[in-house]
């Protein structure tokens, strides 16, 4: 019998492997739009030169809803801040090249690009490596929502070098509805650096999991507890 304390470990070690990830880099938590919140709460950080958001023409509501929200709660327009990729007149699906075009159309004005790994509206399986490896070479971040592709097609999140993904499980996972979701963070992401000797990461929205299980119940509120330590 696996201890209570033990079990989101135990579900993360599970779910993992269906999406080619690190056990330490998924979470079986909330849903799948609660969850999308709660990442793009630490990755998307616009600039006043650098706030886009890159999006397919027919995101999934929610999906489109939730970044829609984001760039207005950073106080940035919506109409302006989301540049969303279009099949070509005639066709249904939208080519790697095209995606990769508009990259470079609008890298210098882009803080992330969140693309679902198959498109529910026309079935495309989006070429997750290649897109990933070309955004980030822009300076961009990359998310995906796999609502329609994990357990349903082969996924490599760690080794694709994504930095952030969501997902549901109601669908190919075989969960019923109102099922939880899982979400998964490269990594390289929960390093820490010092800098003066003072701890750097990525800013994160923390809480009772966001401490080291070993120091978590000492109930000590200092800034970083026993969460950080040096390697």
């Amino acid at each position: 019998m696996i201890q209570w304390q033990l079990l989101a470990e135990h579900a993360a070690k599970q779910a993992a492997p269906i999406v080619g990830a690190l056990p330490s880099e998924v979470g079986i938590m909330g849903t799948l739009t609660v969850n999308l919140h709660l990442l793009m709460a630490s990755f998307y950080t616009p600039t006043a030169s650098k706030s886009k958001i890159i999006l397919d023409w027919k995101a999934f509501p929610s999906d489109h809803f939730a970044i829609e929200s984001q760039i207005r709660g950073h106080g940035y327009d919506p109409k302006e801040a989301m540049i969303m990729i279009g099949p070509d007149e005639g066709s249904f699906e939208v080519s790697t090249e095209k995606i990769l075009s508009i990259i470079d159309e609008h890298a210098s004005t882009t803080a992330l690009l969140l693309l679902p790994g198959i498109q529910y509206y026309t079935g495309q399986y989006f070429d997750i490596k290649t897109i990933t490896r070309y955004a980030q070479s822009k300076g961009l971040i990359v998310g995906w929502d796999l609502a329609h592709a994990a357990g349903n097609v082969p996924v490599e999140l760690h080794d694709w070098n994504v930095d952030f993904a969501v997902w549901c499980t109601y669908k190919y996972m075989n969960a019923g509805p109102g099922a939880i979701a899982g979400f998964y963070v490269h990594e390289r992401h929960g390093k820490v650096d010092y800098v003066d000797d003072k701890p750097v990461f990525r800013h994160r929205l923390t809480g009772w999991y966001g401490g080291d299980q070993v120091g978590r119940m000492n109930m000590e509120n200092s800034e970083f507890g026993n969460r950080i330590e040096r390697d």
